[in-house]
This record gives C-alpha cells, structure tokens and sequence, in this order.
C-alpha cells in the first residue's frame, strides 16, 4: 500500500541533497547554467523557494511510503 506522511527533517536533507544536484544538471543540460556554477545556484533556488526546509510556508512535502518502507 502507498502511503504519504509529511517530510521530517531527515528526509528533507536526503531529498534536498539529491535535489540540488538533480536541479542543477537539468539546467546545465538545459544550457540555463554552466556546470562550475550550477551547483551554487542550484542551492540558492532551494533557499529562496524553501526557506525554513521542509517546515517552508506554502509548501506541502510528503515522503512516499510503499508498504511502510520510504522510496527513495
């Protein structure tokens, strides 16, 4: 069974650290960013758009559970 629970704080931090690094790939491949610096970019997207972490205003982030185990 799937399930959805919102994110803690350690889920957050494995999801952001993927994310910046998944985000900032897609724009070099994109041609928005060049690689030596989208990975500083890429981190100030996430601060500006999730400032206070998985806890940010007008967010709603879930961790996706199958059978009470967490997708990665």
């Amino acid at each position: 069974m799937i399930t959805l629970k919102l994110m803690n704080q350690e889920d957050f931090n494995q999801y952001l650290s993927f994310g910046i690094e998944d985000f900032a790939k897609d724009k070099v491949t994109s041609g928005n960013w060049s690689e030596d610096v989208a990975i500083d970019l890429s981190k100030k997207e996430f601060s500006r758009l999730l400032p206070k972490d998985e806890k940010s205003d007008h967010n709603h982030l879930f961790s996706i559970f199958h059978n009470q185990q967490l997708v990665v």
